[in-house]
C-alpha cells in the first residue's frame, strides 16, 4: 500500500459507494439514528452543522498517543467525519511520528499506525466518511518514535453533525 495507509477501507471502493447511494434513495425515512447517518453519509444534510478542528503540538522524546486534535459529537446528535489530514513541520520528521485516527479511543480501521502524510498537502485532506453516533469522540493521536523533540505536529478533522429526526432523504432535498 501507499505510504502509511495501512489497510484501505472497503467503503471507499466505487462499487460500495454506488450500492450505498442506491440503498439510500430507496429508504428516505430512517428508523434509527444509525439509519439516518447512513442516509446522509455521502451528502451533507442542509440542516447539519459543520465541525472543523485543527491543531498543532510539539512531541517530546518518548511521547506516546498524545492527542493532537479532537471533536465530540454532542449528546442527542449524530454525525459524519468527512475529512482528515496530518502533517509535520519538517519532512524529515515524518519517519519519527506515527499518527492514528481514533473513535472513542480505538483506531478507525485503515487509520492506525500512519507514518507519513495521507495527502500531499494538509490543505487537501483525505476523505474519510466515518459515521459517528451520539457522544462519539473522534481524535488524532501522535507518537514520537524518534530521538529528538518534534515541533509543529499537525492534524485536521472536519465533518458535520445534526439532531436525528424524520427528515426527507437526499433525493427529496435536491442532494
Amino acid at each position: 500500500m501507499g505510504s502509511g495507509l495501512g489497510d484501505y477501507p472497503l467503503r471507499h471502493l466505487p462499487i460500495e459507494i454506488l450500492h450505498d447511494l442506491i440503498a439510500r434513495a430507496q429508504d428516505v425515512n430512517p428508523q434509527s439514528p444509525l439509519d439516518e447517518i447512513k442516509l446522509w453519509l455521502a451528502t451533507k444534510p442542509p440542516f447539519a452543522a459543520w465541525f472543523i478542528r485543527g491543531e498543532s503540538i510539539t512531541l517530546n522524546v518518548g511521547d506516546s498517543r498524545i492527542p493532537v486534535t479532537a471533536f465530540r459529537i454532542p449528546q442527542g446528535d449524530v454525525g459524519v467525519l468527512v475529512f482528515f489530514a496530518n502533517a509535520v513541520g519538517a519532512a524529515a520528521d515524518y519517519a519519527s511520528v506515527t499518527f492514528e485516527l481514533d473513535r472513542d479511543g480505538a483506531a478507525i480501521p485503515g487509520f492506525a499506525s500512519i507514518i507519513g502524510p495521507l495527502t500531499l498537502s494538509a490543505q487537501e485532506p483525505w476523505r474519510v466518511m466515518e459515521p459517528l453516533t451520539a457522544g462519539a469522540r473522534v481524535q488524532v493521536v501522535a507518537t514520537n518514535t524518534g530521538t529528538s523533540q518534534i515541533q509543529n505536529v499537525q492534524a485536521f478533522l472536519a465533518g458535520w453533525y445534526w439532531t436525528p429526526q424524520s427528515h426527507p432523504g437526499p433525493a427529496a432535498v435536491g442532494g
